[in-house]
């Protein structure tokens, strides 16, 4: 497909092109600028296979029985003991990209303050609308009560009114 170069120019385009149908997109600074490193995918695998582990030692832990205590405790020390070492060098691992990590949960935060700053403001609205189409219907229902006679003759004078005014605004 080409080089890092060339790769760099086909993401250039195609924001053009997707920058012309939709005006709020922004395009990312390169890394090239930022000096950012990227987080490479392994990392992310990596920390997926812990996670795994992790989970499976907490259901043997949650299995420990009374008759199986000891064969359990054997086979939790046994997983243990693999899985704590590499914790330690996933950690070692992560150092050189603490400052891009820290870059994303900050992101994540803010991310997730708009969102819930969003659904609240789109709960605010609907419950506003909620209580303006509530407020309406009881405009409706005070003019369905009152006797039809007594309706017809205020909307007749309602409508005289209005034409008067029109003239008069014309004039």
């Amino acid at each position: 497909m080409g080089d890092r170069n060339k790769l760099i120019g086909w993401q250039d385009k195609f924001h053009e092109h997707m920058a012309q149908e939709f005006t709020e997109l922004e395009r990312g600074e390169s890394a090239a600028v930022s000096k950012r490193k990227h987080i490479p995918t392994w990392l992310y695998k990596q920390a997926n296979r812990l996670t795994e582990q992790m989970e499976q030692m907490k259901r043997e832990i949650e299995g420990i029985g009374t008759f199986n205590a000891q064969k359990k405790k054997e086979r939790l020390l046994d997983m243990f003991c693999k899985w704590y070492p590499r914790i330690n060098a996933f950690e070692n691992q992560l150092k050189p990209y603490a400052r891009e990590l820290e870059i994303l949960h900050h992101n994540e935060k803010a991310l997730r303050s708009n969102k819930e700053e969003a659904e609240w403001t789109a709960q605010k609205v609907k419950n506003e609308n909620a209580s303006l189409i509530y407020q309406l219907r009881d405009y409706q229902d005070f003019v369905d009560s009152i006797p039809e006679e007594l309706r017809k003759e205020l909307m007749e004078q309602y409508e005289q009114k209005q034409g008067e005014q029109t003239q008069t605004m014309r004039l």
